[in-house]
């Protein structure tokens, strides 16, 4: 089977929103009737790099505030980067769990009543 057949509009869109936001890719191939894969090796032809992304030391110092304590998908859209390269940030700044924790000596407000784990 042969490859789609992409029209100056569908190029227009991958453009634009190749690197808008995460899921972009997922969200244009299902728009076009197309596998991810497709979508990529378009952007790819189009000239557009990679979606890599480049840590500051600002965003290093924001992940290690706040990883583990805000919802990576809103790490993710705050950092215009992907939800993996996020969890794949975190490990190398130490791994997912050494920060954005509590110490072993702080209160947790978790309920611990005996009947929060009971199966009903």
């Amino acid at each position: 089977m042969r490859g789609h057949n992409w029209t100056p509009a569908e190029d227009a869109a991958v453009v634009a929103d190749y690197k808008s936001a995460p899921g972009a890719v997922r969200r244009l191939a299902a728009k076009f009737g197309v596998s991810e894969q497709a979508v990529i090796g378009r952007a790819r032809k189009l000239g557009l790099n990679a979606r890599i992304h480049r840590w500051t030391a600002a965003e290093d110092a924001t992940m290690r505030r706040e990883y583990g304590r805000t919802h990576t998908a809103a790490l993710a859209a705050r950092f215009g980067a992907s939800i993996e390269a996020v969890q794949k940030r975190a490990r190398r700044l130490g791994g997912s769990t050494s920060f954005g924790t509590r110490s072993k000596g702080s209160k947790s407000t978790t309920p611990t009543s005996s009947t929060s784990s009971r199966r009903c």
